[in-house]
């Protein structure tokens, strides 16, 4: 076994630090997360080693199993008292095509009981959970079962869920052993309050059918009334009961909904365990509370503040002993990337009572992932695949009701309605967002719960955020293979596609350049593509599409021709720019970049890599520096003061906008091509 576990941790360190990253032809794809760790001292409650560790660290795989199914295995591994332990945490089947909003999945997974169970803990804004988890769930409680969900046709997000574990990472040894041994209900809901808040909250309740091991704490083995609980297995309960409920509230607020530059999280879960065991009265039971505030004040970093409290009744045979632990944190936090980050953080306990081993402590962790690209979904269905799922749109919509679009970027959004104006059309996003970095919002997930289709543009662009949403809305109608799916950048030829490479290279679309919109003459036939997929899900409107896009493409043939004869003088213009966002328009127009204003692709400008710029171009400045809306221009304008006047700075819309004049398609590249005709001059 110990060969095995070695291997294992090879092939996790050499993943996360390398080009782990799969594409097959099949749709199955792999990704890594290495969690390293270094603790001044140990925790109570606590599950990391001090000094050096492997923290939560995996490999997974998943993709689909045929077109109803789809499936995923991680394998995982950290240290516990200086030992490796390697373990199976995942492997489910799930169903991608059930009707009415429903999903059914078994095998072995994590619970949705709570906020933040069935996230990964890599996933988590401090070193270690708050002590409700660590106390009444091991951390992380993943188990052997069977889950249905269903998700509500309603603009307010809103899920039911029903979960059925055989309990045995729960209570590993358990004095009464039912099957199934933990049942868990659960409900969720969420919404936005406006354009830069959103909420969500959940109540959660476990049925315990195992009871643990009553303890026997003799006079002959002298321990404190705590220490059997201090050193629990990372994944068992150290306080279990018969029921234990969860209610969590959590709020987010970044302005204008662009998180990627600025955002403030608020979460709180209060949890209440009974019955501890058959002794146990009515005033014995568990409590635990956490209020956590994280703030993001610039791209690549964050600071965060976490209060704890843990009461508990420690059974001994037949009475109960009172336990009282509180524990606050505070952690900075830097994450040059989505796959990266490093995080200090230090962590103060107080022993009120039952946990000798409360003690303070310095951590550093490290996690780097190695993420599984998006998925391009298959274009190799048979002819009458995916005419049934088409019918299943059309049964699911109702003809009564107008056609739903869902659309991840507002140029999509712009498209559908001039090809289909009597359909209702909703953007995931607008143009003072990143689209490379929203949150899998609640809001969201209650739009594509309803949609018919949905336009999105692919190229891993939406690989952060579009998958999830697609698990949790439940709809058939826009699951990968499924007609009511499209992918802008399968419909054209990319530029600048990348072999995979490491998490350290920053953002890399291996694919090739995802913003092709840019490109007016790729938007033809991106125009295409839509309509004939809207004939498909919608085959009752195809001469109306037909006629709306046969008007589109004369009219933007035309314009394309007067805009490249107004164009002309950009041709050998020298900007320099920050990201690849406006690639295709340099293309395009004959405008030369002479620089990249991020250091790594998808990373934000740092003053060493501004120096550099400047060295390089100061003998012969750009004409413009270029950002797009939703990037933070400060670090740009320093550049733009030391080059001097005769250097523009500007911050142009690279997508729709909700106001003139880059409201429409048309106007977008109107406005840009006036932008920058007036930083020629």
């Amino acid at each position: 076994m110990a060969p095995a576990r070695r291997a294992l941790a090879l092939i996790l360190s050499c993943s996360a630090f390398g080009a782990f990253a799969q594409q097959p032809a099949d749709g199955w794809q792999a990704g890594a997360v290495l969690d390293l760790s270094a603790s001044s001292r140990s925790l109570a409650l606590g599950q990391r080693d001090q000094g050096l560790g492997l923290g939560h660290s995996d490999l997974s795989v998943h993709g689909p199993l045929g077109r109803h199914f789809q499936a995923q295995a991680t394998a995982a591994a950290h240290t516990l008292d200086g030992n490796l332990e390697v373990e199976l945490e995942e492997a489910w089947v799930q169903t991608r095509t059930l009707p009415a909003g429903l999903q059914l999945r078994a095998g072995r997974f994590s619970s949705q009981l709570g906020y933040l169970n069935e996230q990964h803990p890599h996933g988590d804004d401090f070193v270690q959970r708050p002590l409700l988890y660590r106390a009444f769930l091991g951390g992380h409680w993943f188990d052997d079962g069977v889950r249905i969900n269903w998700t509500a046709p309603t603009d307010l997000y809103f899920r039911l869920g029903l979960e059925v574990f055989r309990g045995r990472e729960l209570v590993q040894e358990a004095a009464a052993a039912r099957r199934p041994g933990a049942l868990v209900l659960s409900a969720r809901s969420g919404g936005d309050l406006g354009r830069s808040q959103s909420w969500q909250a959940g109540l959660s309740l476990l049925h315990n059918r195992r009871e643990a091991l009553v303890e026997d704490h003799g006079d002959e083995e002298g321990a404190e009334a705590g220490e059997a609980h201090e050193d629990a297995h990372a994944h068992g309960a150290a306080f279990s009961g018969r029921r234990l409920w969860v209610a969590d509230l959590t709020w987010k607020w970044a302005p204008e909904g662009n998180n990627r530059q600025q955002q403030l999280r608020v979460s709180y879960e209060h949890a209440l365990v009974t019955r501890p065991n058959r002794f146990a009265t009515r005033s014995d039971r568990h409590q635990a509370a956490y209020l956590a505030v994280v703030y993001r004040f610039a791209p690549a970093w964050e600071a965060g503040v976490r209060a704890d409290v843990l009461r508990v009744r420690q059974p001994h045979e037949d009475h109960f002993d009172d336990g009282r632990l509180r524990e606050a944190a505070a952690m900075l936090a830097y994450k040059p990337s989505h796959a990266q980050t490093l995080r200090v953080q230090f962590t103060r306990q107080q022993d009120r009572g039952g946990f000798p081993a409360a003690n303070r402590s310095v951590q550093l962790s490290t996690s780097s992932t190695s993420a599984p690209m998006h998925p391009i979904p298959s274009e190799t269905r048979s002819p009458w695949w995916r005419a049934a799922l088409a019918a299943c749109a059309l049964c699911g919509a109702g003809s009564a009701q107008a056609l739903s679009v869902f659309t991840c970027e507002p140029e999509w959004a712009a498209l559908v309605r001039q090809l289909a104006p009597a359909a209702e059309v909703r953007s995931a996003t607008h143009a003072r967002q990143d689209p490379h970095h929203i949150e899998a919002r609640p809001s969201l997930i209650a739009m594509l719960r309803k949609a018919d289709l949905a336009v999105c543009t692919g190229a891993e662009l939406e690989a952060g955020w579009l998958p999830m949403l697609q698990q949790r809305a439940g709809n058939p109608r826009v699951q990968k293979g499924a007609p009511g799916l499209l992918f802008a950048a399968e419909q054209v030829a990319l530029i600048d596609p990348r072999a995979p490479g490491s998490v350290f290279e920053g953002d890399v679309h291996a694919a090739g350049n995802p913003h092709a919109h840019l490109d007016p003459h790729r938007l033809l036939q991106v125009a295409a593509a839509v309509a004939a997929r809207l004939e498909q899900v919608d085959p009752a409107g195809r001469d109306g599409y037909r006629a709306r896009l046969a008007a589109f493409q004369s009219d933007w043939r035309a314009r394309i021709a007067q805009w490249e004869q107004r164009a002309a003088p950009l041709r050998g213009m020298r900007v320099a720019a920050q990201h690849s966002t406006f690639a295709y328009l340099w293309r395009w127009l004959g405008i030369v970049q002479v620089a990249d204003l991020e250091p790594k692709p998808g990373v934000p400008p740092t003053p060493g890599h501004l120096q550099k710029v400047l060295e390089g171009v100061r003998g012969t400045p750009p004409r413009a520096l270029v950002v797009s809306a939703y990037q933070d221009p400060r670090g740009v304008e320093w550049l733009a003061q030391q080059l001097g006047s005769g250097v523009t700075l500007l911050q142009l819309p690279s997508t729709v906008t909700e106001e003139a004049p880059a409201d429409t398609l048309a106007g977008l590249f109107d406005h840009l091509i006036e932008r920058l005709l007036a930083a020629r001059r």
